[in-house]
């Protein structure tokens, strides 16, 4: 049972049943007990005067078919005592019926009903004779067992009370459970990247627990997309401010080798290839920013997938001029809606990862394969592959497994984190894991709706 709703429905309903029907459980056996005395001397005098009327009237057989016939329907012995000494009953009298008939005779008996465990004595009822009689009842069980208590009218009332306890706990957890449901879809709409997103009042619930929870909520998420679009906005006016520098530095390198007449040339393509990587830096570091403010308009078109592999196949044969091919393709036509420049980068990105850390004598292998729902492109090199606990790591922003952070040892740690955007536009997603092999293996899944077409050539 995962739903807090139905955790608190059942719990409050349950533990309000069992509180009725404990408390209509505790009423009746103490209206039970409360009834049995009068109850008992109801019985026992109805039956004592419809005994001795009987038997005064000479129907002695009569009297002893009745005795038998109550005594058998209420399970008990009954013993019409008479202060002559007599005893009229069907079985023979024990002997504590005999000792009272003893004291009924020598008139030593109290005028009220006895009651001697399951014995119970008659009051003393006097006939136009001038006799006095006794009834006596000896009961295999007690005479309260005999009690019935109204359950018919009893079952009525509990279950209404059950429903109506039902319907406000029904009541009591929507009221409970709803406004958590709110804030767990607010929050889930941050985590997607809708920073505006605010929870707003909950009817019912004014200057509460969970009104100051959903308070705290909006300004958290307020001081959230403050702090966001703040290091957004530092990030993307860092990168320009850089770019005007890095340009007039670029020209006075010019200048300085006309200058230097080729005195420090080394120097000189030394300090131009520090400003490509800078140059090449801040392009990322703008490109991560706009991708991760959503700021690039995603341009969907009908583009071949295998097209895009192919081109990245041949930018890598060509910056890697080896005898052996750095990439095996293994791809099939396949069309889908998707913005080309960013799935292209995406992939890219991830192929020269894959390339940068695989052996010169090894080949990276690029496939792309189609099930029923998903485009799937597999990015396989043989490199050293990544610690397991790290796997996740590696898309984020600047983090590199290797520490050291030397640029012979990788690049700027942004290339995953921009696949990972521009897949995630796409509703898309990117993985990694160890291959048993040796190596990393990449996995880009795009998914495949049902207003795009597939064309296969």
């Amino acid at each position: 049972m995962r739903s807090l709703y139905w955790k608190i429905f059942l719990s409050f309903w349950l533990a309000t049943i069992l509180i009725i029907i404990t408390t209509a459980w505790v009423t009746s056996e103490i209206a039970k007990k409360s009834s049995i005395p009068a109850r008992e001397q109801l019985f026992m005098d109805s039956y004592a005067n419809a005994a001795v009327a009987t038997f005064e009237s000479g129907h002695h057989a009569a009297l002893k078919k009745w005795l038998a016939q109550t005594g058998q329907s209420k399970k008990m012995t009954l013993y019409l005592l008479c202060s002559t000494g007599e005893i009229i009953s069907n079985q023979l009298p024990p002997d504590e019926i005999k000792e009272i008939t003893k004291d009924l005779v020598k008139e030593e008996l109290d005028d009220g009903m006895l009651k001697f465990g399951n014995l119970i004595i008659s009051h003393e009822i006097l006939s136009t004779s001038g006799r006095a009689y006794r009834l006596a009842a000896v009961s295999e069980k007690p005479l309260s067992h005999f009690v019935v208590i109204p359950w018919a009218g009893l079952t009525i009332r509990l279950t209404i009370a059950i429903f109506i306890s039902g319907l406000i706990c029904y009541l009591l957890s929507i009221y409970l459970t709803k406004p958590l449901r709110s804030l767990r879809m607010a929050a889930k709409s941050l985590g997607t990247g809708k920073l505006n997103t605010r929870v707003g009042h909950f009817k019912g619930h004014h200057r509460d627990e969970i009104d100051e929870l959903r308070d705290e909520f909006d300004r958290m998420a307020e001081q959230l997309e403050t702090l966001v679009n703040s290091k957004e906005r530092l990030l993307q006016d860092i990168s320009h401010e850089l770019r005007s520098p890095l340009a007039r530095l670029q020209i006075i390198m010019e200048l300085g080798r006309k200058k230097a007449n080729s005195l420090a040339e080394i120097e000189f393509a030394r300090m131009e290839l520090e400003c490509l990587r800078l140059n090449n830096l801040i392009g990322e570091i703008l490109q991560f920013a706009r991708l991760d403010k959503s700021v690039d308009e995603i341009i969907k078109n009908n583009v071949n997938i295998a097209d895009i592999l192919k081109k990245i196949e041949e930018d890598a044969s060509f910056e890697y001029s080896e005898s052996t091919p750095r990439l095996q393709l293994k791809v099939q036509d396949f069309t889908l809606c998707v913005d080309e420049r960013l799935i292209h980068r995406a992939i890219e990105n991830a192929v020269r990862n894959a390339l940068r850390y695989s052996p010169a004598k090894e080949a990276v292998n690029l496939e792309l394969s189609i099930d029923d729902k998903n485009l799937i492109i597999d990015i396989m090199d043989r490199g050293p592959g990544v610690p397991p606990d790290q796997l996740e790591k590696i898309f984020n922003p600047f983090y590199r497994v290797d520490t050291s952070r030397e640029k012979k040892t990788g690049g700027y740690g942004l290339g995953l984190s921009i696949a990972q955007k521009a897949v995630k536009l796409h509703h898309g997603e990117i993985s990694a894991k160890n291959r048993k092999s040796g190596g990393l293996w990449v996995r880009i899944i795009l998914p495949i709706t049902d207003n795009q077409q597939n064309v296969h050539k």
